[in-house]
């Protein structure tokens, strides 16, 4: 009864002992087992990831005969064996998948023992040495990127009729046509423009040629002055004009500053080249008497909308970009094209457009064929000469070099020659000579049929000239 106790309690020690060992190496001591051969050894690879975790499985093996003779653990032959078979545990690990997308992990290889070396005093690394290398290193970059990539060009900006571009002042681009280019910043100038003689003021016949004796008596010329703020790349530019209506004639009557106008225009760039402006000169007199009054209008109310582009001839120079009192750079022939298309009227009106609207508010106001004051002809003959309808205007001015600058353009009434010339490079200065009135048209008299104007017994052969007409602008301007 003892011995089958024992043989029945065999199973049960041999399940523990293969419990607490990981894997058996001999078979459990009183239970006899045949294990299947175990497989060769397999090389080293990198580590893969199992299909599923390790688990413990058992595994049941046949029971030998009753009676054998002495084994391994030395059991005496004769002893009777367990009648039940035995039981056996063993560790089964998961088969390991073997996915390409899990290559081998190369082991890295080390050069070399990593050594150590003392830093003398005053080589010791500061936050404040890595800073700085990291700021050079990233200068170092953006220098080269800035090599790489094309340098964007200077955008063009303008005061009154003169040009501003990478920190220095260039010549003007046209005379008496306003030019779309507008103030960047803040900018101011002064100057004067004149005629030796004007049409409307009916003194042009008087004189058949142009001459000193025509400059002082019948010649004339305002003052013309503007302040000038904003950005016109990135917002709008603001322009405001100011002029003196018969400033040489006023000055001998001791009031220089007679029939004050102030105009204004509105400008924006559509890129470095290209610009776009609205505005009015001399629309609003300081006093409006005083100009309603006045025997001629040298700048009666005006509007107009004009577009300027520049056509680059050849590239900016970088040091003219960078710093205008650097090195001077040699002479560059031609380089660039500004054109300048827009409307206008007032003053931008061919003669008989002007005329036929004076001959319509005097027939407005009750004048034509009926006694008037002379105040009340005055006004009528001024209102004729403000806004109305809108005409062609345009430039075209060829940079010669970078301060001096061949003007033509059309003024809506006649077309001019200029030559615009900036005596000191890095000054704002500059004077505009020219010649005007150089097709015979309507300002020669020609176009005032009197079937056209209603005007019969009329005579405006004093309100034309028959000759053409010396122009002069000069100004200084300012960026602040």
């Amino acid at each position: 009864m003892v011995a089958g106790l024992s043989l029945a309690l065999q199973p049960v020690a041999a399940m523990e002992q293969a419990i607490r060992v990981e894997t058996p190496s001999a078979p459990l001591p009183g239970t006899p087992a045949i294990r299947p051969p175990m497989p060769p050894p397999v090389p080293r690879l990198a580590p893969r990831e199992p299909t599923a975790p390790p688990r413990w499985q058992m595994v049941e093996e046949p029971a030998p005969s009753r009676w054998a003779g002495p084994d391994a653990t030395g059991a005496a032959a004769g002893v009777p064996s367990p009648a039940s078979t035995a039981l056996s545990w063993e560790l089964v690990v998961p088969v390991v998948a073997d996915s390409p997308e899990q290559p081998a992990a190369a082991e890295p290889q080390i050069a070399a023992e990593p050594t150590w070396e003392p830093i003398l005093p005053g080589e010791e690394i500061t936050p404040a040495d890595v800073a700085r290398q990291v700021e050079a290193e990233e200068a170092a970059r953006q220098e080269a990127l800035a090599e790489l990539e094309p340098q964007q060009p200077e955008p063009t900006f303008g005061g009154f009729r003169d040009l501003y571009r990478g920190k220095r002042w260039y010549p003007s681009i046209s005379t008496i046509v306003p030019m779309g280019f507008g103030p960047s910043g803040f900018m101011a100038g002064i100057g004067f423009s004149g005629a030796d003689c004007r049409p409307e003021s009916r003194t042009c016949t008087r004189f058949s040629s142009v001459s000193a004796e025509s400059i002082r008596e019948v010649g004339e010329a305002v003052l013309d002055g503007y302040l000038g703020f904003g950005d016109s790349s990135k917002s709008v530019g603001v322009l405001i004009t100011q002029t003196s209506g018969g400033t040489y004639r006023a000055s001998e009557r001791g009031n220089t500053f007679e029939r004050m106008q102030t105009g204004f225009a509105l400008s924006r760039n559509f890129g470095p080249d290209t610009a776009l402006k609205l505005g009015a000169e001399g629309a609003l007199p300081w006093d409006q008497q005083e100009y309603e009054q006045a025997f001629q209008i040298e700048v009666p109310k005006s509007a107009f909308a004009v577009i300027s582009h520049r056509i680059r001839l050849k590239g900016d120079p970088a040091e003219a970009q960078a710093d205008p009192g650097a090195n001077p750079e040699p002479i560059r022939w031609f380089p660039d094209l500004y054109l300048t298309a827009g409307l206008g009227n007032g003053v931008f009106r061919p003669s008989d457009a002007v005329i036929r609207s004076q001959i319509r508010e005097v027939k407005r106001a009750g004048c034509w064929n009926a006694p008037c004051t002379n105040e009340r002809v005055k006004r009528a003959l001024t209102q004729g000469t403000e806004w109305g309808t809108p005409y062609p205007i345009g430039a075209i001015a060829l940079a010669i070099t970078d301060q001096l600058n061949l003007i033509t353009e059309w003024t809506g009434r006649n077309l001019n020659l200029s030559v615009s010339i900036q005596p000191f490079r890095n000054i704002g200065f500059t004077i505009t000579p020219g010649i005007g009135n150089l097709v015979r048209n309507s300002d020669y008299n020609n176009g005032f049929a009197k079937d056209n104007i209603d005007c019969q017994g009329c005579d405006f052969g004093n309100a034309v000239t028959d000759r053409p007409i010396f122009y002069l602008r000069s100004m200084i301007s300012f960026r602040f």
